[in-house]
């Protein structure tokens, strides 16, 4: 009976320790230059340019948080090698992210290191002065509804249900945006149009109108002019929520300002008509 009890207990500090992410303190190290260009244990080449890592347990495409504790320099590297293999360390970075680091002239530095997932990625990343995207368009999808209202310069005019719901389409690559306001629903289409490290897409309308997308941190920004007005809609990503903002400006009604000297040069300025906004909510 005892031996049983044990063996429960033992099996649930494992799955307890399972489901918690590695935190842990040690001494970090980072490649050598001639490991460059090596097939690393999971397969795939070794670039010291990159940011990736060697750990001696956590599943390969494990990210990691890796904070210098004497300068609280830190970076993201996903885990794609075994080692380090020197007794006393804990992990090996390449040159790239020990020299973000800080620490290529000292050869190691005491870090902390820290299990990104979905659950704690806000808090160790977001939180900090330098952002990570949230991965767009995955993180994004699901069924989102909420109340769009519209204001004039005035008062509000009008408020209206509305959803968004993104979906993946026939790839990754294609994602079905549909937005329904009150019961009318557009079908549209986001695709990945270009470099993905410039974070170019576009949203197909299906009727010949391609509109380019930029995202720009957890933002997706599109400007464009329809019936004579600039229209600019931003689609914001945070606390598990979707700022939509829309901002529509009469492009034929322009002020001139300024002298058009270098100490003042001209301005056209415009008085915004229109302003809608929905604060977006999974259902």
């Amino acid at each position: 009976m005892r031996f049983s009890i044990v063996i429960t207990m033992l099996f649930a500090c494992a799955l307890a320790h399972a489901q918690t992410p590695y935190d842990t303190i040690g001494k970090a190290s980072f490649y050598a230059k001639e490991f460059n260009g090596r097939k690393t244990a999971s397969g795939e080449i070794f670039y010291n340019n990159k940011y990736t890592c060697a750990h001696p347990t956590l599943p390969f495409g494990t990210k990691l948080k890796v904070t210098n504790l004497s300068n609280k320099k830190w970076c993201v590297v996903t885990v794609n090698d075994r080692g380090p293999y020197a007794k006393g360390r804990i992990i090996d970075l390449t040159r790239k992210a020990a020299s973000d680091l800080d620490y290529i002239n000292h050869g190691t530095a005491n870090v902390l290191v820290e299990e990104i997932n979905d659950e704690n990625e806000c808090r160790l990343v977001h939180d900090h002065d330098t952002v990570v995207v949230k991965k767009f368009p995955r993180d994004w999808v699901g069924d989102w509804c909420g109340v769009l209202e519209t204001f004039d310069g005035k008062s509000k005019t009008s408020q209206v249900r509305m959803k968004l719901n993104i979906h993946q389409g026939v790839d990754s690559l294609h994602w079905q945006w549909q937005i329904v306001y009150d019961t009318s629903a557009r079908n549209y289409e986001l695709t990945l149009s270009g470099d993905s490290l410039q974070h170019a897409y576009s949203i197909d309308e299906k009727n010949g109108v391609v509109l380019p997308a930029t995202l720009m941190g957890n933002t997706l920004v599109l400007t464009f002019e329809a019936q004579g007005n600039r229209i600019d809609a931003t689609y914001t990503f945070t606390d598990n929520k979707i700022l939509l903002t829309l901002l529509s400006v009469p492009n034929n009604n322009a002020l001139q300002t300024g002298l058009g000297t270098d100490a003042s040069p001209k301005v056209a300025a415009f008085a915004p008509n229109v302003y809608q906004t929905a604060t977006l909510e999974r259902r």
